[in-house]
């Protein structure tokens, strides 16, 4: 997190500012009363700027209308994604949803969802398969042609020969 105690809890002592990219204005006003939600805005620029491959503003107009609450669509991205990053930037802490509510987003959990629907299937396919395929191990154990082979051809009288190491 961008925001800490020196104990590693949240509260109000000694708080470490970090980069100010990241920073929401509460932070800056040195509003420490909720830090949860500083963190919600930082995570929602960090994801920000990996999703847009384009660096944060220290400054300026841009740094501005961020803590405004504004943000550019990024191309290639969801809408629920980008809807959900302006929540957490809302310029009202209070407005941020907390961490287990980002966790509960339908469109995040949609995509894992459809991993597991499809590694349930993919997993039923394979058992289908491994039980033809141990049909068919039990026909050949059960051939002619196996049960022949198990028989000796030559020598059937003579005892078989053993090696001494």
């Amino acid at each position: 997190a961008v925001v800490s105690t020196q104990s590693g809890h949240y509260g109000r002592a000694q708080v470490e500012e970090g980069d100010v990219r990241y920073l929401p204005k509460e932070l800056i006003d040195d509003d420490h009363s909720d830090l949860a939600k500083a963190d919600v805005f930082s995570l929602s620029l960090t994801v920000y700027e990996v999703a847009s491959l384009m660096k944060l503003p220290k400054n300026g107009a841009r740094w501005h209308r961020i803590r405004d609450g504004y943000l550019d669509p990024v191309d290639g991205t969801s809408e629920e994604l980008h809807n959900l990053l302006l929540k957490m930037i809302s310029p009202v802490p209070s407005d941020r949803p907390s961490p287990s509510v980002i966790l509960k987003e339908k469109f995040l959990l949609g995509v894992e969802k459809e991993k597991i629907d499809d590694l349930k299937r993919k997993l039923n396919e394979e058992k289908i398969e491994n039980q033809r395929l141990l049909r068919e191990l039990a026909k050949a154990k059960d051939s002619p042609l196996m049960n022949m082979t198990s028989r000796r051809l030559v020598g059937k009288q003579m005892n078989r020969s053993m090696s001494i190491a």
